[in-house]
Parts: structure tokens; sequence; C-alpha cells
């Protein structure tokens, strides 16, 4: 087996040894089993990437290259570790004029845009659980993910694909949760073509998913059971408990047979697969060898 050294690359440097034995007590190995056996990542007390990482190295090296933003248009923005440590503290701080803190869960749907990485470490900075999502989220959608992880702020891009789903979903469960006696559905297709029967069946579930999260919101006894029923059941990787407890398991289900992970772990899904962090959290607890190499 080749001796193995650890080298790290960021783009045209390699990070100094220092920066390296800060976080791995090791960086050199003889073989591969040596590599699988003694590597430790040494993760400091309090650990927080925008502190640790990212304000490290604008104090030893402001100027070094840290991002590099392009488009399909040629265009293309460079930002050191000095401009990264400035913008997300200036980030950190409107979030934080927001009421945003420890432990708060903040969506971003910001696109291909180099904000994201401002807007990613300054949650970071503040100790808020970041939850990345996609421009393709649906009103459903939005509604579900708010519902489910008690999202208390979302960072959007300013794109009417993305403002307009999320003003119809915080709209419908707002105005259940104020008090409206019926919510009117509306469709993928609205003010685009007549309706058909899936555009309906979209609409719909928006309507039930808004009708469901006002529920909650008003503290009517016992509306949340199904949402804590399904977080044991993803807990677990039950599949079949899931289906069960999902507004449309007849998709829930096709999604997943279309869609099936590998064999060696079929327990997850083919998002994530053997990387899946849940079933790394179960294989711990279980004091089970955690099979990710």
């Amino acid at each position: 087996m080749p001796y193995i050294r650890f080298l790290i690359l960021n783009s045209q440097f390699l990070i100094p040894k220092v920066m390296i034995e800060r976080f791995l007590s090791q960086t050199s190995f003889t073989s591969q089993e040596d590599f699988i056996k003694n590597l430790k990542i040494n993760v400091p007390e309090n650990f927080n990437f925008g502190y640790d990482v990212v304000d490290a190295w604008s104090a030893e090296q402001p100027d070094k290259p840290a991002l590099l933003w392009t488009n399909d248009k040629g265009e293309h923005i460079q930002f050191s570790f000095a401009d990264m440590k400035r913008y997300t503290d200036m980030t950190a701080s409107y979030f934080q004029s927001l009421g945003i803190g420890h432990g708060d869960m903040v969506m971003l749907i910001l696109k291909r845009r180099y904000e994201f990485w401002f807007s990613i470490i300054a949650l970071h900075k503040l100790g808020a659980v970041v939850i990345p999502a996609t421009h393709l989220l649906t009103q459903k959608d939005i509604i579900y993910r708010c519902n489910a992880a008690d999202i208390k702020m979302i960072v959007c891009a300013g794109e009417s694909v993305i403002t307009d789903h999320i003003t119809a979903a915080i709209g419908g469960a707002v105005a259940a949760a104020s008090g409206a006696a019926f919510l009117c559905y509306v469709t993928p297709a609205e003010h685009l073509a007549l309706p058909n029967v899936e555009d309906v069946k979209q609409g719909i579930v928006a309507s039930k998913i808004a009708a469901h999260a006002a529920d909650i919101a008003k503290g009517i006894p016992h509306a949340r059971d199904i949402d804590d029923k399904m977080g044991d059941a993803r807990r677990v990787l039950d599949w079949d408990a899931q289906f069960a407890c999902a507004l449309d398991p007849d998709t829930a289900k096709a999604i997943r047979d279309a869609r099936l992970p590998e064999d060696d772990h079929s327990d997850t899904c083919s998002m994530c697969g053997k990387f899946c962090a849940v079933r790394s959290m179960n294989k711990a607890l279980a004091g089970e060898y955690i099979d990710i190499l």
C-alpha cells in the first residue's frame, strides 16, 4: 500500500500544517487500514465553523481566496477570507436584529447565489439551525416544512418563482390560524390553464397542509399527533409507517419505489444512501460500526 499523506487543497494553495493539525491529531498514514483506524477529527468544545474556520483563516491569511462565484454568462466574483468574515459578520448582525438566535430554524432559498454562503455562515455564528431548500418547492412543500421544523424565518431570493409560493403558503396558514373557516385552494395551473385532475389534487393537498398548520398553531388538542407519529417512524426508518402517516400515501410510496437506494443500505432512501444521518445515529446508539468509508 503506498504511503498516504493527507493533503487538503483550497484554490491553488495548500492549507498550512497548523490548520490541519488544529482538527486532526494524525495527518500521515502508512496504509488504508491505518487511515481507517487512526483518523480522528478533533472537534473543539463549542466548535463553530464560522468562527473556528472562516474567521481563523481571516486572521491567518486574510487575502487568501475563499469563494469564487460564477454564472452561465461568464460573470464572476471572488471573495477573500477577510471579505467572508466582514460580510458574514454584517449578515449575522442583521439576522440578530430580526430576532434570530441560538436554536432558531431558518430556511434558505437562495438558488446558486453567493449570498447563500454569507447567510449560512452568519447563521452558524448565531447558533441557528439552517435548512437549505431548493427554489422548486411549491406552496404545499413550504407549508409542510414550516410546520414540521417550526421554521422562524425564510431567507429567499426576490424572484416571483420563489416568493409567490411563500406568500401563498404563509397566507393560507395565517388566515386559518386567525379564524378563517374556509380556505379556497389554489392549483399550480391558476391563471395559466384550466386545472386538470392532478392540479386539483395538488391544490387540495396544499390547502390541507395549511389547515393542519393552523390547527397546530391554534393549539387544537391532538392536532400534531400525526406529525409526532411521522417523526417516530422517520427516526427508525420505518417506511410503511411513514406512508401511513402521509397525506398522500400512494404518491409517497410511488416516489420511493421508483428511486430505491442500493441493496446494501436499502433501509435508507436514495437521497443520502449510506450517508444517511438517521442511519448513522441509529448505528452509533446501538454501538454498531458506521460503514460510510
